[in-house]
């Protein structure tokens, strides 16, 4: 038996590891008890599944949403996306009315930063809520599938759920929306013990790098980049005062997609992202300048970080009815009634 001191030493050690272990995990951890997730997802009625209860760690997410594609096999496709530092897959999640491969699709994605728990909630239930509409056969609208990739920080993600919930960047200790290419040099880069951390050079994390040959061999039409907090819907240039030469168009596009989300009791300010703040490496940018199509960043609205589960389907309903507007809106911007959605051509999306 272990002496005496031992024990309370221990004892001491356990008690300390569970006061500093965050409320909030604890708190979704013991949600998760007491509302597991139903399976198998029921057909038509996925966003009303208690999966949205509660706030759920990587590995819960990953089976969820494959008991969607499960659920949905004609509706529904799981892709990979990427991989991670430490090797894991970063999905994606093809939704589409067509059996066809080569329909232009509109790219969504959250979790860059991992913190952000709310942003990538709400993906997936703005995910579930055009599956149930499809599986209605209602999904609007009909011009273009959909590619969501709920959780790109895969590892980042489960930091926050372990060690630092507050955890932004990759395993390696680089800001993944800072690391992609920009024509502007960052005056005053940031140190490596940096939150927003560029990494050593562009694509230099498996993440980026993946997401990168993703999009550029497959035919997007738009691009939505979901994070949190703030309740902001962010235009093009973030690294420049300099207007998109669409500036006007995006002006609109912007205004439209937030008189949608204000039905949802959604608040949400319009802004081109340098006014902001100025910013160096972003996905947003990269895209609209490779492919010239609409891109936009999507700040969920929220006072933190951390947030209450409560909100999960009310930040949720707000992005759905903002991606449905976006859909709306492309159809009609800049070049996209020419249908020339790649610089690659139109590679199939598999």
């Amino acid at each position: 038996m272990a002496p005496v001191g031992t024990l309370l030493a221990t004892l001491a050690a356990l008690l300390l590891a569970v006061a500093s272990f965050p409320a909030d995990v604890l708190t979704n951890r013991a949600c998760a008890s007491k509302f597991p997730i139903a399976s198998p997802v029921e057909r038509g009625r996925a966003s009303f599944n208690d999966f949205f209860r509660c706030f759920r760690p990587g590995n819960v997410i990953a089976s969820f949403l494959d008991g969607l594609v499960d659920a949905h096999p004609q509706l529904l496709r799981k892709v990979s996306v990427a991989s991670t530092v430490q090797n894991a897959t970063v999905a994606g999640y093809r939704l589409s009315l067509s059996e066809s491969t080569d329909r232009p699709a509109i790219y969504v994605q959250s979790g860059l930063h991992a913190r952000e728990w709310s942003a990538i909630s709400s993906t997936i239930f703005a995910l579930t809520t055009l599956l149930d509409d499809a599986n209605a056969g209602s999904m609007a609208p009909a011009a273009f599938d959909w590619v969501f990739v709920p959780l790109v920080n895969v590892d980042g993600y489960e930091v926050s759920w372990t060690t630092n919930r507050l955890q932004r960047k990759n395993a390696a200790g680089v800001d993944l929306n800072r690391n992609y290419p920009s024509p502007y040099v960052n005056p005053s880069p940031a140190a490596t013990f940096d939150e927003d951390y560029a990494g050593p050079a562009p694509w230099s994390e498996p993440e980026t790098r993946g997401i990168k040959n993703f999009v550029e061999d497959r035919a997007f039409a738009g691009f939505v980049d979901v994070h949190s907090y703030g309740g902001s819907i962010l235009l093009p240039y973030g690294d420049t005062a300099t207007p998109h030469k669409d500036a006007a168009q995006y002006a609109l596009l912007g205004r439209d997609m937030k008189e949608a989300m204000a039905h949802v009791n959604g608040s949400y300010s319009v802004q081109f992202s340098w006014e902001l703040y100025v910013a160096y490496g972003g996905f947003q940018e990269y895209v609209a300048r490779a492919f010239d199509k609409p891109s936009i960043t999507i700040e969920m609205r929220g006072d933190d970080f951390i947030v209450p589960a409560a909100t999960i389907v009310q930040r949720g309903r707000e992005l759905h009815r903002g991606l449905v507007q976006f859909a709306k809106e492309i159809q009609r911007f800049g070049d996209n009634h020419d249908h020339n959605f790649t610089t690659a051509g139109r590679a199939k999306l598999n």
